[in-house]
């Protein structure tokens, strides 16, 4: 069974790998004053070798699992830093709630381009 969003785990889990990323979607929304609800966590990583890295490290310790329409639970896979350059979008369930990761967000290039416009 997922966990519920849990958006203080998820990002000291981030803070403590010392992730690059840009939050995006529901949750950004929400940090900025919107009273809507969100279920999961949008984040846009920086692709850069040492970040994919941590990031890696980040999710095996938020025992991340690929988020699938026919399994609760998700599916077990690697996440490995290699899978995660080769990734647009990577959907996932973790033990502090669901969590997005885009690398490719619409209307921009990347993290940088990203980064630059906010």
């Amino acid at each position: 069974m997922p966990a519920p969003l849990d958006p203080n785990c998820i990002f000291g889990v981030w803070a403590d790998n010392q992730i690059d990323y840009v939050r995006i979607g529901g949750l950004a929304a929400v940090l900025h004053g919107s009273t809507s609800m969100t279920n999961d966590a949008d984040i846009v990583p920086s692709r850069d070798q040492d970040n994919l890295e941590r990031l890696s490290t980040a999710l095996v310790e938020l025992e991340a699992r690929r988020r699938v329409a026919d399994s609760l639970d998700g599916l077990a896979f690697d996440p490995h830093p290699a899978l995660l350059e080769s990734m647009a979008i990577l959907k996932m369930t973790t033990r502090c709630g669901d969590l997005d990761l885009t690398f490719s967000p619409v209307a921009l290039d990347d993290y940088d381009a990203l980064v630059a416009g906010s």
